[in-house]
């Protein structure tokens, strides 16, 4: 009467502990793969299903390897129906659960019947201690479910489904691994039992549960630094963007858009740089002569013309980073290495340029510019302004000049 008791608590306690694994199982399927397509019907799908399974394993005698193929089956539908997850996922995630559940179950084995002598499954299946070894598997693969839950991220696990190379690997492995211990619960129904075979039982399932977790955690790392590099090429490639836009943008920002020269910034900062390095340098400052004249006259699209063809003579004659138009009708122009003597050639080519190619109808319009050179070695620990300032009062000296010639 005592060993009926402990025989039927023993079952009721393995089905009761099967109940909560499924559950658990299910939710944490969800957190992986989210909600299933139907959740209808859950609360009583999990108590059939671990009936069903338990029916098999202790009262059906039917052989381990039945067992392990109806329970693969049976996970494989229910994530291919459940989640219509792609087969390969659906292979994943029934191998990891089958392989949990099996291998527990010959690592236990192993050592209850070495600790309880069991010779043979048919002593042993008779016994109370069958079903107190289905309720230690039970509990165990439901302690093994939270460690797994707890050890490995949710987000690390998505990251290798996603990765199809790294599914394909971890599954292939895990596959080798179940078909292993199917063939291996062939032996659960043999007789009789020796202590090496036990033995071998207990070894072997310790050391595919390390080739299981190598295989698995491999490629879980492999997943999580395949998407850091994609980040990474990512992220190169939006630096690359925005360096080319910041490039982009300093140009616009540093050209004179009307006459493709230098901005003002951009004017104002090279001669600030080459006064810092305090070496030879000239720097004229330039003035339209008659732009007023010709927007009033002739319109103000002939005014950008003549304020172009400036541009053109002087981008001509110096580099285009010592060129920069001020405003309005008024250019800065840099001569590195220049004193005052070359300077003033320089300016006079440019009067002769503009004059001989640029003519209007009215010719009361002359085209000329007026100038004003100062040499920064005559001027010690100047400014910007200051250099600026000397040169365009020499400027406007010779537009007051001209004025009173015309």
């Amino acid at each position: 009467m005592v060993q009926l008791c402990k025989y039927w608590g023993f079952i009721l306690a393995s089905y009761a502990a099967f109940i909560i694994y499924g559950f658990k199982a299910c939710r944490y399927s969800r957190e992986i793969l989210g909600m299933p397509v139907f959740t209808r019907g859950r609360g009583i799908m999990v108590p059939a299903a671990a009936l069903a399974v338990l029916w098999m394993v202790v009262f059906s005698g039917i052989p381990m390897i039945v067992v392990y193929i109806f329970l693969y089956s049976l996970l494989l539908l229910y994530f291919l129906l459940a989640f219509q997850n792609s087969l390969s996922v659906a292979l994943f995630a029934s191998s990891i659960y089958l392989f949990h559940t099996a291998d527990l179950y010959m690592l236990l084995f192993g050592v209850f019947s070495m600790i309880c002598r069991i010779r043979s499954m048919e002593s042993f299946r008779g016994s109370y201690l069958y079903p107190a070894l289905i309720l230690l598997v039970a509990l165990a693969s439901t302690i093994s479910l939270e460690v797994f839950r707890r050890t490995i991220s949710q987000d690390a696990i998505q990251k290798l489904i996603s990765n199809r190379n790294q599914l394909y690997f971890t599954t292939t492995s895990q596959l080798l691994i179940d078909a292993y211990l199917f063939i291996l619960s062939i032996a659960f129904d043999g007789s009789p039992y020796t202590g090496l075979m036990l033995l071998f039982f207990v070894v072997t399932s310790v050391l595919l549960f390390g080739a299981f977790y190598t295989s698995f955690i491999h490629a879980v790392k492999m997943s999580i630094l395949e998407v850091y590099e994609t980040k990474s090429r990512e992220l190169e490639q939006l630096l690359e963007q925005t360096n080319r836009d910041i490039g982009e943008l300093k140009s616009e920002a540093y050209t004179d858009v009307l006459t493709n020269t230098s901005s003002r910034r951009y004017g104002l900062l090279a001669l600030q740089r080459a006064l810092k390095e305090k070496k030879k340098l000239c720097v004229c400052m330039i003035d339209l002569d008659g732009l007023k004249y010709v927007n009033d006259t002739l319109g103000h699209q002939e005014g950008d013309r003549y304020l172009t063809a400036v541009a053109k003579v002087l981008l001509e004659l110096f580099e285009r980073k010592n060129v920069s138009r001020l405003g309005g009708d008024e250019f800065l122009v840099l001569l590195p290495d220049r004193n005052e003597e070359e300077a003033e050639l320089l300016m006079q080519e440019v009067n002769k340029r503009l004059a001989q190619f640029f003519l209007w109808p009215d010719k009361k319009i002359c085209p000329i510019v007026s100038y004003g050179i100062a040499d920064a070695q005559k001027l010690p620990f100047c400014s910007v302004s200051d250099i600026l300032h000397a040169a365009d009062e020499k400027m406007y000296e010779m537009k007051k000049h001209r004025k009173k010639a015309d």
